[in-house]
């Protein structure tokens, strides 16, 4: 898998068990049941937004929102967004769809796997942030941070989500 930069000094998960079960069950019935079912299966709610494309190369929609591309650094991206580098179609962070083949998008970080540039470009996602990849070396994190090099998917520790295959 690729690799991401972490903080050393987080705690790892634990191998250790959880506490035991309650023994005072819990009433999950509810007291007014409905008494018609609906009439076709509802789709889960999604606080995701689609994946749009509102501008490439400058323009007046820079810069851009949540799920919105095509970004090539993380300054053509709202604050607090980050430009979401790909090499295909891989899932955005917090976006539905999968948007255009190569076509990088802006999404939110929080602390989810998120590859910010490669080989050093765009220089200007360098160094690299916590969770953030695709790393080769702990010169190319942030201060405090080290590269975590992985071995197929392993879990980044301090970090969310799979990232992508090949990336470090």
């Amino acid at each position: 898998g690729k690799d991401y930069c972490y903080d050393p000094n987080l705690s790892s998960p634990t191998s250790s068990s959880t506490s035991p079960p309650t023994s005072t069950p819990i009433n999950l019935i509810s007291s007014s049941p409905t008494y018609q079912p609906s009439k076709s299966p509802t789709k889960a709610p999604s606080s995701d937004l689609p994946l749009v494309i509102m501008g490439d190369n400058g323009g007046d929609n820079f810069p851009l929102g949540r799920c919105e591309g095509d970004c090539d650094s993380h300054d053509q991206c709202q604050s607090g967004l980050l430009c979401y580098q790909r090499g295909g179609t891989e899932s955005v962070p917090g976006c539905d769809g999968t948007g255009i083949s190569g076509k990088d998008y802006c999404a939110e970080k929080k602390n989810n796997l998120f590859i910010s540039g490669n080989n050093g470009n765009p220089s200007s996602s360098f160094p690299l942030g916590l969770c953030e990849g695709d790393c080769d070396n702990d010169g190319d994190c942030a201060d405090g941070l080290v590269c975590f090099e992985r071995s197929g998917m392993d879990v980044v520790p301090g970090c969310a989500g799979l990232g992508v295959y090949g990336k470090d």
